[in-house]
């Protein structure tokens, strides 16, 4: 048999050797991809579960996910399921509503030159927003739905729809997290709309809300009195809390409460004769001097928001009722209270200017499910 030379032998041995090197580097480089590849996968799933899309936008955690979870075997499934249940409003204790009239948001005669439209606007939702109300009944509201979503869509509410009355448009706004679908309610100045929430037994419950702008004067309340009689119809079997400015006087609380059922809020309340007028254009700035006592800065003004011409009187114009219906709500007041204040019924610039000719009401509804 013949062997190979030397030469032969050492030409193999560099073969054999340089195969074996390119086997090591490609084993090293599949390697350093594995790897690579699993780091990002690792930290693709760390950005899943902190609740980042890939496009850095922060999304809702899920429920399942809480900082404890000991058992996140079904993270992707909670993560799928909760993108396609949306969470529903849970409004089982207080119920915030807010109601004004704003007088089309023009600057009392009293205020300042310098003081605009612009202004009065930016007032007026500050006062509103800061009592994060869940819905909102405006009246006297230039531009409608449109403007009311300008203002108030940033601070999270939605317009649910707007009509006509005597004075521009009645407005109702909601939180953007409540469903709520408009009730047409054809030939009244009333923007009525079904309000569902949910509970932690996972019931749905339906509510109606409507503000209204009734019919104005002293003669008009046999108008005022079919209008809340159709509002009340219309609700059929559901419960309806109704806010605005219904401009009735005091002969009418019989009819409302007596022939309508209607529950008075500022009644439920306690009759605070402190929050009882709505519209106030008394001269209060001699009050503390013929009652012999310190009243405070915030109590001595004259509402002048028609300038030096304005009538003095007082009236409780702006309202908020109940009708229960189907008794499918009911106020829990062992629990906790119902309130009404007053807002927006500080002077601004001087003693004598004014937001609205109105003041607006703000209610706490303690609200059970039956």
């Amino acid at each position: 048999m013949v062997q190979p030379s030397k030469r032969s032998l050492s030409a193999q041995r560099r073969h054999a050797m340089d195969e074996s090197d390119r086997n090591s580097v490609r084993s090293i480089l599949l390697t350093l991809v594995l790897i690579g590849f699993t780091g990002l996968l690792l930290i693709l799933a760390g950005l899943a579960v902190a609740g980042l899309d890939f496009g850095g936008i922060q999304k809702p955690a899920s429920s399942s996910l809480s900082s404890g979870c000991t058992n996140c075997k079904n993270t992707m499934e909670s993560i799928q399921v909760d993108k396609k249940q949306a969470p529903q409003a849970d409004f089982s204790g207080y119920l915030t509503l807010v109601s004004m009239n704003v007088a089309g948001c023009v600057p009392s005669k009293m205020a300042p030159e310098f003081w605009t439209h612009q202004n009065s606007v930016e007032a007026i939702k500050a006062e509103i927003i800061q009592h994060r109300p869940d819905w909102i009944a405006l009246q006297e509201v230039p531009g409608g739905v449109e403007v009311a979503d300008q203002v108030f869509g940033p601070e999270g509410y939605k317009a649910v729809g707007a009509t006509y009355s005597h004075a521009d448009h009645v407005v109702l706004l909601v939180k953007k997290e409540i469903d709520a679908t408009l009730i047409p309610t054809p030939s009244l100045p009333v923007v009525m709309a079904e309000l569902k929430f949910g509970t932690e037994t996972g019931e749905e419950h339906r509510l109606l809300v409507a503000s209204v702008h009734l019919e104005p004067f002293k003669q008009g309340f046999r108008k005022r009195a079919l209008q809340m009689q159709t509002i009340v119809t219309e609700a059929k079997s559901l419960p309806i809390i109704i806010a605005g400015d219904t401009n009735m006087r005091q002969t009418e609380d019989g009819v409302m409460e007596g022939d309508l059922q209607l529950l008075d809020v500022w009644k439920l309340a306690g009759s605070n004769p402190r929050t009882k007028f709505t519209w106030d254009t008394v001269d209060h700035r001699n009050d503390a001097a013929e009652k012999g006592e310190d009243a405070g800065i915030n109590t001595l003004y004259f509402n002048q928001y028609y300038g030096e011409t304005t009538r003095q009187y007082n009236a409780r114009y702006d309202r908020i009722y109940i009708h229960h219906a189907n008794h499918s709500m009911e106020l829990d007041q062992d629990s906790a209270p119902v309130t009404f204040d007053l807002i927006a019924n500080k002077p601004m610039t001087s003693k004598l200017d004014f937001l609205s000719d109105h003041f607006g009401v703000v209610s706490k509804l303690p609200i059970k499910w039956k």
